[in-house]
């Protein structure tokens, strides 16, 4: 019979430094990837295609028309930095092993198959003004799992558990470095012995 072990807490202290490494990465990587990947000129306005995270930000502020007002927060604050240098090198390090570290030490300890754990909270009513969409969403109600295996770069993977006032709610499971096999067979299980998924369908309003 499955052992069940009830709670099963992982530490994620280590996550404070996880948005300081991920801007800094990014700087360095997105322009990596246009360097590779996009070439030549825009055929309309004869410009050529941004390479580079200035160019984008750039890009956004003289063209706010196309899909704008552009939020361009992340970008900026990723501009800020000097990119992957010694300082981006070591926010990495104090961040991503130590959380590979509580889930190995977590499941070693508990002699577990995966870490289970609920995906979300129920979604909330978007706000009546699109314009401010989620801002003044119900974050009490929020609840995610995803942190831990992000960070980490473990797998985990994700299918329908219930509802919630109509509303789905997901499970995660979590495991450790090349636990893919393994995760999918858990979370195949778990739908076929459930079959809890409505397909969606709009409501009336």
């Amino acid at each position: 019979m499955p052992l069940r072990v009830d709670p099963a807490d992982i530490d994620l202290s280590a996550t404070a430094n996880e948005f300081p490494a991920l801007v800094c990465e990014f700087k360095t990587d997105i322009a990596t990837y246009l360097h590779t990947f996009v070439h030549g000129t825009n055929p309309v306005t004869g410009a050529p295609y941004p390479q580079t995270l200035a160019d984008l930000i750039a890009f956004d502020q003289a063209h706010p028309d196309l899909e704008g007002p552009w939020n361009d927060a992340v970008f900026e604050a990723a501009q800020a930095t000097n990119g992957r240098d010694a300082d981006c090198s070591a926010l990495r390090q104090a961040t991503t092993p130590p959380v590979q570290e509580s889930i190995n030490s977590l499941i070693d300890t508990n002699h577990l198959d995966a870490i289970i754990a609920l995906t979300n909270g129920p979604a909330w009513p978007t706000n009546d003004d699109p314009n401010q969409g989620d801002l003044n969403g119900h974050f009490e109600l929020f609840v995610g799992s995803s942190t831990a295996a992000a960070v980490a770069g473990y797998p985990d993977i994700t299918v329908p558990a219930g509802y919630d006032a109509g509303l789905p709610i997901g499970i995660t499971f979590i495991g450790r470095r090349w636990a893919e096999p393994k995760l999918v067979g858990l979370a195949y299980d778990y739908e076929q012995a459930t079959h809890i998924r409505i397909p969606p369908q709009f409501i009336p309003t």
